[in-house]
């Protein structure tokens, strides 16, 4: 019985690994595609049909986006260790 439960959480694990690394490229996308900007520009101004113009985010965006990505690393890593920790004992 044992091993069937450890088997599930494994693929669990397997799985959010997975879904994990599509997560890391998403966010490597975003940062990517919107850059930070320090130049204050005028909320005026309309925007820009140029597609070499990235425009940025709010930083409390930013932050919720570190945050989340943050709390998932620490989630991935401690269901992972978990996995093989049950596994040795």
């Amino acid at each position: 019985m044992l091993n069937e439960v450890l088997g599930t959480f494994l693929v669990g694990t397997w799985i959010n690994a997975a879904v994990f690394a599509f997560e890391l490229t998403l966010v490597y996308r975003y940062f990517t595609l919107y850059p930070v900007s320090w130049r204050q520009t005028s909320p005026r101004v309309a925007p820009s049909v140029d597609s070499r113009q990235r425009r940025s985010d709010r930083a409390w965006i930013r932050v919720m986006l570190l945050w989340m990505i943050t709390m998932d690393i620490t989630s991935t890593v401690a269901s992972c260790t978990c996995a093989y920790m049950v596994r040795l004992y």
